[in-house]
This record gives C-alpha cells, structure tokens and sequence, in this order.
C-alpha cells in the first residue's frame, strides 16, 4: 500500500526528489501492491461459499461523497446465483491487468448467510475490482 495518509492524492517524485506530478490514492496502493494477480480461482472460491448477493447503486450525497446505499437486486436464489457465478469470468493474462482510472458506479455485496465476505466494484458493466477475496488486493 502507499504510505499511510488520508490524502486522496499522492506526489510522483522523481529520482532527484523533485515532485513531477500526482497519482490518486487507489492508483499508488495498486502499483505498491505485492499481492498475486487475481484469479478466476479465487474469485470462483468466494463465489462458491456466496448464499445471497445485494445489488447497490451509487449517488451523491449532500458532502458530493459516493454512496452505495441504492439497492437494485438482492439475490438468495441458488439457480439465479448459479447463473452469475457463471457470468463472473475474468482474463487470466498478465498484459491485461491494470487499474482502470474510474470510480465504480454499482458494487456486489457477496454474503454466506449473515457473513458478508466481500464487495465486487463493478465499473462499466464489464470490469470488476475486488479488494479484499482473500489474499488478493489487486482488481
């Protein structure tokens, strides 16, 4: 992760310590991360432990900060489940991973009963980013 800072940006500072520019936060812990690559495997594996899935929304509150509170889908049906486990697919090549500089517009809530296991950010209906399905923080 970037250094420890609840500064929404980072400096670029070259080798020279000059500051050349600066990177969103999201961005810098991306390329800090050591973490694995994601793989459909760990995405399968959390997905196999999910009974329900809530569906929600971003707005905009009254501070202009994001919300996910707007719930459009909340999906305990084991076929309906079955059928987004099997949406669910990423691209396990390395040269197409990255941070897509966007902010999600809907997140997936997966949840095992009453545990929730993790949020899937959706950006654009067809890229996911998931920060915390086990050991894998990049997405």
């Amino acid at each position: 992760m970037a250094e420890e800072s609840d500064e929404l940006f980072i400096p670029m500072v070259d080798a020279q310590g000059r500051v050349t520019g600066a990177m969103d936060r999201a961005t810098a812990d991306y390329l800090a991360s050591v973490a694995p690559d994601p793989t459909q495997a760990a995405l399968d594996s959390v997905l196999s432990r999910t009974t329900r899935i809530k569906l929600f929304a971003s707005r905009v509150d009254e501070n202009r900060i994001f919300q996910f509170d707007v719930l459009r889908l909340d999906i305990s049906d084991p076929a309906r489940l079955a059928s987004l486990r099997e949406a669910l697919r990423i691209v396990e090549d390395p040269d197409s991973f990255g941070h897509l500089l966007s902010i999600e517009d809907h997140q997936l809530e997966l949840w095992a009963g009453d545990e929730h296991l993790s949020t899937l950010a959706l950006l654009y209906w067809m890229a996911i980013r998931w920060p915390n399905i086990g050991s894998t923080t990049r997405g």
